[in-house]
């Protein structure tokens, strides 16, 4: 009579492979995760807002309407007030959070259009 014989498989090899692509993958998602990070200095929402002046204006944005500098404006004079604005003006852009993008996408092209080059998006604290 033959006796059976048990084939064993030798699982060293297969170990070895596992570990070696464990070691391959960490080390590959840490450079890639520092390669990802950039460092950003967010602005300070406890400081004060500077009260606009002859260079920085102030466009607000709520869903019915629209003020610059605190007086109501029409949405289609937008863009010949914005170009009549002195090349080096910042323009501050307050926008109420129950607006909808697609009432401000229009006026954010309309600005982009006349020319204004520096533009800041204004985020008030709670």
């Amino acid at each position: 009579m033959r006796k059976r014989q048990l084939m064993q498989i030798d699982l060293t090899p297969m170990i070895d492979c596992v570990f070696i692509l464990l070691i391959f993958f960490v080390a590959t998602a840490t450079m890639q995760e520092k390669k990802s990070t950039l460092k950003i200095d967010l602005p300070d929402t406890n400081s004060e807002i500077a009260p606009p002046d002859q260079k920085n204006h102030a466009l607000e944005i709520s869903e019915t309407e629209l003020a610059l500098d605190s007086k109501k404006i029409d949405r289609t004079g937008l863009g010949s007030l914005l170009k009549a604005l002195p090349a080096e003006s910042v323009l501050s852009i307050y926008i109420d959070k129950n607006c909808r993008y697609e009432q401000i996408a229009p006026i954010l092209k309309e600005i982009q259009t006349a020319g204004t080059v520096q533009i800041d998006l204004v985020v008030e604290a709670k």
